[in-house]
């Protein structure tokens, strides 16, 4: 039997140790190499570790396509999560549906009562200085989980089959 692929954290961390100044993410305010995304996710996953995230969580990211996004995504990936994008061209009741019926321990790009019961954590959530916990090498049973409107106009979750692992030399089709 051969072992599992590597999971997503693992392959952005081993990217960063091949060429940790390569440009990882660039967005119209900067860019980031793979140093800092790696770096930068691993302090958010343990913000959302802190916060309550468990694996095989769903957590939901309600930003825009910003490195932000990003960090959060590959930190939602390092805890052990599967994030789960949030189009902002829902209206916030639909927003609201689509956490609900996900079950989102947390709301990641929220503010405090836009999401009853849900933990938010509001864009730009400062990861500076939170230090001791070190995300393990966990790989949720789903590596996304989208929002789709499919063909009844409802929005609904989308969970991936696939597992949150990935070969970090193999090519992305």
């Amino acid at each position: 039997m051969s072992e599992p692929a590597p999971t997503i954290g693992e392959a952005i961390s081993w990217h960063a140790r091949q060429d940790p100044e390569a440009l990882a993410v660039r967005d119209q305010f900067g860019s980031i190499d793979r140093a800092e995304l790696d770096a930068a996710s691993s302090r958010y996953a343990e913000l959302l570790i802190r916060s309550g995230v468990q694996p095989d969580d769903l957590v939901t990211l309600r930003l825009p396509n910003t490195i932000e996004f990003v960090v959060a995504c590959v930190g939602i990936w390092k805890a052990g999560a599967t994030p789960q994008p949030l189009s902002h061209r829902f209206s916030l009741a639909e927003q609201r549906a689509v956490v609900e019926l996900a079950d989102s321990r947390v709301v990641v790009g929220a503010g405090p009562g836009e999401f009853p019961g849900r933990i938010t954590l509001p864009a730009g959530a400062d990861t500076g200085r939170l230090a001791g916990i070190h995300p393990a090498d966990l790989a949720a049973r789903s590596w996304k989980a989208p929002t789709s409107s499919g063909s009844t106009g409802r929005p609904k979750n989308d969970v991936a089959t696939a597992p949150a692992r990935f070969a970090p030399k193999a090519r992305v089709a």
